[in-house]
């Protein structure tokens, strides 16, 4: 039976690994944890470069949880397919108040819905690769988490037209001010450190590969750490180009 309240009752699976992505991301990740709410779907993905790294980012993810007043109180995952021992995570679950079930062993169904949202995240985070030919492939890990931001905001039919947002948040969601542009689009970013002299660009080119924090400043100015150089930008979008002009081409032809 599903709890009346949502983000109390979490289901947690793994993916990737074993290079599954073909190469590392940027920062060295290799796969993740993703993190589902059984009531409202909302979706949170955790990186990570090592499978150790597991009682940190639960704890970092207990700790969002907390700051935005939602009581988690049971945390549901197969702690042999993700390789963790229930020791190393018991001690965090008694600090914030919640208790780990692991899955029955021969009764995968029990996750199924964490399995199902993992297959749908990682179609789309190949749908935004994909849909980014000029991306460089170790980008996928920010795509992972571009993708999270946007499944949260949809509105899926089976919850009256509701986005997971709203539900969560009680309130429409603001896309203008939570900054969700299009993965991959060519954009203009102000560097984080300091012009080297008063006729120096205060504007770099680059693509928009994300976004993190909540005020409009440091959003704008992490958001677009990520984005190459300008002159890596300006040669890998000319390809780009010419790669969708010669599409449109044999299409008119």
């Amino acid at each position: 039976q599903k709890p009346a309240l949502p983000m109390q009752r979490i289901y947690i699976d793994g993916f990737g690994g074993q290079n599954s992505f073909g190469v590392p991301s940027y920062h060295g990740a290799v796969g993740g944890f993703i993190f589902v709410d059984t009531c409202s779907s909302r979706l949170d993905i955790k990186l990570y470069k090592s499978k150790a790294q597991f009682p940190r980012l639960l704890e970092q993810f207990l700790l969002e949880c907390r700051a935005r007043d939602w009581d988690v109180r049971e945390l549901i995952m197969d702690t042999d397919s993700v390789n963790i021992s229930k020791e190393s995570v018991e001690p965090i679950c008694a600090e914030y108040g919640c208790i780990l079930n692991p899955s029955s062993r021969g009764a995968p169904q029990e996750n199924s819905k964490a399995e199902r949202l993992v297959q749908e995240a990682k179609n789309g985070i190949r749908a935004l690769m994909i849909g980014a030919p000029h991306i460089k492939r170790n980008r996928w890990g920010a795509a992972a988490k571009h993708y999270y931001r946007i499944h949260n905001v949809l509105t899926p039919n089976k919850l009256n037209s509701k986005s997971l947002y709203e539900i969560l948040n009680r309130r429409v969601p603001d896309l203008k001010r939570m900054f969700i542009k299009v993965f991959g689009a060519p954009c203009q970013y102000k560097p984080l450190t300091a012009p080297d002299s008063a006729l120096s660009s205060k504007t770099l080119d680059g693509f928009y590969l994300g976004n993190s924090g909540r005020s409009t400043v440091h959003r704008q100015r992490i958001s677009m750490q990520l984005a190459q150089s300008n002159q890596e930008h300006r040669r890998e979008h000319s390809i780009f180009c010419s790669m969708m002009m010669s599409k449109m081409g044999s299409i008119t032809q």
